[in-house]
């Protein structure tokens, strides 16, 4: 059964998710085209991260509904230090995980802080089901390249060598192999993982509840 807690309503939900998504869009652009994120979208990610869940906590307690650590958070203020907590943990979380990959040269340093600040909207255990799903997508886009390189060898060897020896020019190209670095895989996998852990939250899927033990439907659309 989805557990319902993270979001007070469904614009709020659809906000967080565009925000997230949106972040992600642009620092794959500039990875795919220049192969660099910038700091400064990777500090503003950030920010706007701890920003937002601090608004979800409060949010969340003014309205009297459960948050990460508190059930029934007593007031505003306490919702608000819960959001930040929650974005603190998931900041480290990330940070700690990229950090390791980063000594073992398999990450860039922008890789690093583009996903700590990930970690920072998202929280702790949600970094993890990133982290998982990223790694399948790596997994993915790099057999996809290598079945390109082997295509592209098979085409060349499809033309037909000219009188000196040249091979002439084929009638379409192959693009050409390059690094496709974690912001891609990333981005899809926040887009995947975002929608199916909020599908509740978004109003895509009504959540069961057993009461007398009857299953019963009821909207979670607040």
């Amino acid at each position: 059964m989805p557990h319902v807690f993270f979001t007070p309503e469904l614009f709020f939900a659809w906000v967080f998710v565009t925000l997230l998504a949106g972040a992600m869009i642009a620092a794959s652009w500039f990875d795919l085209r220049y192969m660099v994120i910038p700091k400064w979208l990777s500090l503003a990610t950030l920010g706007l991260g701890l920003v937002v869940n601090i608004i979800r906590g409060i949010w969340l307690a003014s309205l009297g509904k459960q948050t990460w650590l508190f059930a029934e958070p007593s007031n505003a203020l306490i919702g608000g230090l819960d959001g930040l907590l929650f974005s603190l943990a998931g900041f480290g979380t990330a940070f700690a995980i990229f950090f390791l990959l980063w000594i073992l040269n398999t990450v860039g340093g922008g890789d690093v802080k583009q996903f700590a600040a990930v970690g920072a909207w998202v929280g702790p255990l949600w970094t993890i089901y990133l982290l998982v799903v990223t790694v399948v997508f790596v997994a993915l886009i790099a057999f996809g390249l290598i079945c390109l390189r082997f295509f592209k060898r098979g085409v060349r060897g499809m033309v037909p060598q000219r009188s000196d020896g040249r091979r002439g020019e084929a009638k379409f190209k192959v693009a050409q192999g390059r690094r496709v670095g974690w912001a891609l895989p990333a981005t899809l996998a926040v887009v995947l993982v975002m929608f199916w852990v909020l599908r509740v939250e978004l109003g895509l899927q009504e959540v069961a509840q057993e009461q007398g033990g009857n299953t019963t439907a009821s909207s979670q659309k607040n």
